[in-house]
């Protein structure tokens, strides 16, 4: 693998940020760039490293991640948001889908999903045209979690905790 994903973590509490950076470095597709506690540091490292996706909590200590998303829209266009969150109320998915966020993954389904969400986001943004990455490199990364993650992470689990939500691109 040539070209990692390269993705910036957003969360206000040091343990998670710990965890989600050991389990995203355990694949090596993958990359960690930065960590951002708040809202000001997560849109100034956003801004210095173009990360390809950014995992955004929705409570942090000076802001709402919602807020923060049309920030990096702006900023970042390219970048893929994925809300990583505790909160599993309609209400917030749906806010964050309609802020710009590219998915909303519960904290708890973390482990079972957000591997193929984030290569699912990575795929189909390559085969729009607007991925640096090139189709070899993704291919090889789906390839590589076919045998641990499948590709149909909605479905992956009934329980109530395991959301996942990847906005829905028109055909052309």
């Amino acid at each position: 693998m040539n070209h990692p994903i390269r993705i910036l973590l957003v969360d206000d509490s040091l343990h998670f940020l710990a965890a989600a950076r050991d389990f995203l470095h355990l694949q090596d597709s993958f990359r960690v760039i930065a960590t951002a506690m708040d809202g000001g540091e997560a849109v100034k490292q956003s801004r210095r490293l173009e990360p390809d996706f950014i995992l955004l909590d929705l409570n942090l200590a000076n802001t709402s991640g919602l807020d923060l998303i049309p920030i990096f829209k702006q900023h970042v266009p390219h970048a893929k948001i994925i809300v990583l969150t505790i909160m599993q109320e309609e209400p917030y998915r749906i806010a964050a889908m309609r802020a710009g966020a590219d998915a909303f993954v519960h904290k708890t389904a973390m482990s079972k999903s957000l591997i193929s969400v984030i290569l699912e986001l990575a795929k189909s943004d390559l085969d729009r045209g607007n991925n640096q990455k090139s189709h070899d490199d993704i291919t090889e990364m789906v390839a590589d979690n076919n045998g641990t993650q499948s590709s149909g992470a909605a479905s992956e689990s009934t329980e109530p905790t395991s959301i996942i939500t990847m906005k829905q691109e028109p055909n052309s």
